[in-house]
């Protein structure tokens, strides 16, 4: 886990968190869920390339992208039926999250998710009680362009009457990497060290006590 500097820490108002690989620990999940539609067609599961996929894409996006052109629609139309629900069996909390996100709302840090779920990030923050952290939440059918576009990074911006100089977008993708480039916005990612990145964060308690040393407040 790297270091950055005190005064660096205090010019920042507010940071967005992607939500897949960074709040959540959800590869099982996408694993077991995706795996659900390639057997409804009698398919071989994820490669290791679909998985990569379908953990940075939409729904949409990633059922095209596994899934015969001519099924898509027969795919699409069956992704609410209540079984898939089980997928957040599998899902987990990022280690160490809440009482980082505790200290960030103590300090009067702006959050944010920008994700490229759809319907399910309520879902997902309601299941883990992290509802209340987060006054904007950016999901895949908000804006008329998701991510790695950063639309939802410009909407978030512009809600908190901020500049991109006092963000931070932690992401665990290069979708996330290339959005908040995109954006202006600094990129911290999180345990993916293949990342181009402004830092590489490892540990949301070593983090939350940096931001304590500099007595980072909004």
């Amino acid at each position: 886990m790297e270091s950055v500097s005190l005064d660096y820490l205090k010019k920042i108002k507010g940071i967005i968190f992607d939500c897949d690989g960074v709040l959540i620990d959800s590869i099982n999940s996408n694993i077991w869920y995706y795996n659900q539609f390639k057997k409804k067609f009698g398919l071989k599961p994820l490669t290791d390339e679909e998985i990569k996929y379908v953990h940075a894409h939409t729904v949409f996006e990633s059922i095209k992208y596994i899934i015969p052109e001519e099924s898509h629609e027969e795919a699409l139309a069956i992704r609410k039926d209540p079984m898939f629900e089980k997928a957040s069996d599998y899902i987990k909390l990022a280690e160490d999250l809440v009482p980082f996100l505790e200290y960030l709302k103590s300090a009067s840090i702006l959050m944010a998710v920008n994700t490229n779920r759809t319907d399910s990030l309520d879902y997902i923050l309601d299941k883990f009680e992290l509802q209340d952290f987060f006054d904007l939440k950016v999901n895949s059918t908000l804006l008329p362009k998701s991510k790695p576009h950063p639309d939802g990074v410009y909407y978030i911006l512009e809600k908190w009457g901020i500049t991109p100089e006092n963000a931070v977008y932690i992401g665990d993708t290069w979708i996330d990497e290339e959005c908040a480039k995109a954006a202006g916005v600094a990129f911290w990612a999180y345990r993916n060290a293949d990342l181009d990145s402004d830092m590489h964060i490892t540990d949301y308690r070593i983090l939350m006590e940096q931001f304590k040393t500099a007595n980072c407040k909004a």
